[in-house]
């Protein structure tokens, strides 16, 4: 399913919705710390809790992580 730069942008290249993606990201921030402070700290920690959960959950800290990289093969092959 399309996210939202996917609807509004579809002749983008993903290099492009990426980088449309991280200009809104720290536009809202920008609004946010112009709003208040510390919402927009509570916002970035919410930020890096969620990438910090998909990254773990991710498969980014087991044990494939580190032995793919040395020759050992992956689950799934």
């Amino acid at each position: 399913m399309p996210g939202p730069i996917e609807r509004l942008f579809p002749n983008l290249s993903h290099g492009e919705r990426v980088l449309v993606a991280w200009v809104v990201t720290i536009a809202v921030f920008g609004v946010l710390y112009r709003m208040h402070p510390w919402a927009a700290y509570g916002a970035l920690g919410g930020y890096v809790a969620l990438f910090t959960l998909f990254a773990l959950a991710g498969g980014a800290s087991g044990p494939y992580a580190c032995f793919g990289a040395y020759g050992y093969p992956s689950p799934s092959r």
